[in-house]
Parts: structure tokens; sequence; C-alpha cells
């Protein structure tokens, strides 16, 4: 399934302040992240016009893909707390992949990506305000 990273160094510096990955709060600041991803990984696409590609968003024919998009479980242990945001069924997993980074055939029609850069500093900020509640800060 795609996968997308962003770099939140200093963000998981102060979550070595954090003793217990669990906390209901940061769970659900996790899972609030991740739905913010998924509203805007679903929006904006539609069905193909009848020429060309001309934006950066991947057209939609059934839905079956904009369906697919969905929030994980958050998963968590004493030492990390993971939220991630799938794509796909398991007879879409390949196709969510080659629309998020191409293949021989067509290029890349990215929709995790840049939903995820572009809720960046809204998860970030959430992120703080909730570490800083957590910690006492």
């Amino acid at each position: 399934m795609p996968e997308v990273f962003f770099d939140a160094s200093e963000f998981l510096m102060n979550l070595k302040k954090i003793k217990n990955f669990g906390d209901p709060l940061l769970v659900e600041a996790m899972e609030k992240s991740q739905n913010k991803v998924v509203v805007h990984a679903k929006a904006n696409h539609k069905a193909p016009p009848k020429r060309g590609h001309p934006d950066d968003r991947f057209y939609t024919r059934s839905g079956n893909l904009v369906r697919s998009i969905r929030p994980d479980k958050v998963k968590e242990n004493q030492e990390q707390i993971e939220a991630d945001v799938l794509a796909g069924t398991p007879s879409l997993v390949s196709y969510a992949a080659d629309i998020e980074f191409g293949n021989a055939r067509h290029r890349a029609y990215p929709f995790l990506k840049p939903a995820l850069s572009e809720t960046e500093n809204e998860i970030l900020s959430l992120l703080s305000l909730t570490l800083k509640r957590i910690i006492g800060g």
C-alpha cells in the first residue's frame, strides 16, 4: 500500500517526554490527523474529461479508489505511535500504488503525499497542542 512520511523531528523530540503512547488524548489527536489527510486525499476527484488530463489529480470512473481511502487503526506501543492512511482494497492495492507512484504505462498522480503535505502544518499544530496538554507544558 502507498505510504507517505513527513519530517517532524522537533515534534518527535517532544514525544520522548511522553511515558504512555497509548494516552487517549494522543490517540485521539492521531485519529483526527488521519481524518484530515483522508478528507484531503478524497477531495476534488471527478469524472475524466473527454480528452487529456489537465490537472494533477487522478480522475475517478467508478469511485472505488476514492471510497477506499481510509484511516487505519492507530497503533501504539511503549516506543512509538503510528497512524496510517490506507488506499485500496485487496483488489485495488496495486492500482492505488500505480496511481500514487506511477508505473511503466503512466505517470504518477499522487493523492496521499499531497494530502499529507497540505495538512502537515495543521497536523503538527494539533499534535503539538496535544503534547503540551499531556506533559503539562
